[in-house]
């Protein structure tokens, strides 16, 4: 019984569609929306990620300028505050944040 209403549901849609064209201005909105959404897709994936630093960034930014990279010339609590962040990669982390702030110049 199911297959039959389906069935002349789908012919019913196939008869009402038959003979109807689609016409430029249509298709013209459609490639317009379609590059639009791409665009906006590509920013969302591949554009610049710039926001606003958080509370945790901005106190990572200012060991690693005030130990120059260096985790061991911190004192104990901000060591034990940056391990607790971010667990064993904190030394790499803060080097990292240091020498990207800081890039070397050419010789």
């Amino acid at each position: 019984m199911d297959r039959g209403i389906m069935h002349m549901a789908r012919g019913s849609m196939r008869e009402s569609l038959r003979g109807r064209t689609v016409g430029p201005g249509m298709v013209a909105i459609a490639v317009v929306l379609l590059v639009l959404f791409i665009s906006w897709q590509t920013y969302v994936y591949f554009g610049a990620s710039w926001h606003y630093p958080t509370e945790n960034e901005r106190f990572m930014l200012a060991k690693a300028e005030e130990s120059k990279g260096n985790l061991r010339n911190l004192n104990d609590k901000d060591r034990a505050k940056l391990m607790k962040m971010l667990g064993p990669q904190a030394g790499m982390a803060i080097s990292s944040m240091y020498t990207s702030a800081h890039p070397k110049k050419p010789r």
